[in-house]
């Protein structure tokens, strides 16, 4: 496993859609500790033919060993995308 694997292991993502946004997403991802599940980051993004990022929120205290913010929206842009994707063939 490579260092770039190891910094997500264990990463959980969940998305959802902003109720009065229909293309506005938030993306969050946790890790599960020993006292339940630590939110690592929130990336919110704009859904459409290209998503983009429109805010990141790293909660304080959050750790900021393993992926960084860089990782964090790419990460979150491809979730939207096949998201996306996944939407067009229903």
């Amino acid at each position: 496993m490579t260092g770039k694997d190891v910094r997500w292991a264990g990463v959980e993502v969940a998305i959802s859609r902003q109720p009065d946004e229909p293309d506005e997403f938030r993306v969050v991802f946790e890790r599960a500790g020993p006292h339940g599940k630590a939110k690592l980051a929130t990336v919110y993004v704009e859904g459409g033919e290209e998503p983009t990022v429109t805010r990141f929120v790293r909660p304080t205290g959050a750790t900021t060993s393993g992926p960084g913010r860089a990782e964090y929206e790419r990460k979150a842009i491809a979730v939207v995308g096949n998201l996306a994707e996944t939407s067009a063939w229903d």
